[in-house]
């Protein structure tokens, strides 16, 4: 997704609701070899529709899984738990 590249998932549904909301890539069942065959044709035959899901992916990548942002994120997780630990 950091490279600007539209991608293509297998491995399980949340990646598939990512990629499909984001509209980003494909999911191809693991069982179906034939469906990553033709996502693959899908973007060597539309070429715009490679660089847009290309450019959808590098925003996602930024704006969600940048890693000073989840740092960030973490930060506030710990802290919320801290200040409100009655221990």
């Amino acid at each position: 997704m950091s490279c600007g590249k539209p991608i293509i998932v297998s491995d399980c549904k949340a990646q598939k609701r990512i990629v499909e909301e984001n509209q980003c890539g494909f999911f191809v069942d693991p069982e179906k070899p034939d469906d990553l065959v033709k996502a693959v044709l899908k973007f060597k035959n539309d070429k715009d529709l490679a660089i847009l899901m290309g450019k959808n992916a590098r925003s996602l990548a930024e704006n969600k899984f940048d890693k000073s942002l989840l740092c960030r994120e973490l930060v506030h997780v710990i802290e919320d738990k801290y200040m409100n630990y009655k221990g």
